[in-house]
């Protein structure tokens, strides 16, 4: 486990001091602060994964070297919902 600081914050498997499978990330403000659950590839999100924004929003879906990318849903914090 570690844990900075600043609020960030990482649960999960580690390989040669890298997250590395599954894991629990925490990300704290700036930017798109949120929790995502899933898989990690050598520090980055690579594979299945859920991203919960603190702003409301959610991603469900693929994910590659740390981008959204693939098949995945999103709900909007309006509540409109993307699927593809």
């Amino acid at each position: 486990e570690y844990t900075s600081e600043i609020g960030y914050s990482y649960q999960g498997s580690w390989k040669d001091g890298m997250k590395h499978g599954t894991g629990l990330e925490t990300t704290a403000p700036p930017g798109d602060s949120g929790t995502y659950v899933g898989e990690f590839v050598l520090d980055q999100r690579h594979g299945n994964g859920t991203m919960r924004y603190d702003s409301g929003g959610v991603y469900a879906g693929d994910w590659k070297v740390g981008k959204r990318q693939g098949k995945g849903r999103e709900v909007f914090v309006s509540g409109a919902k993307y699927e593809g």
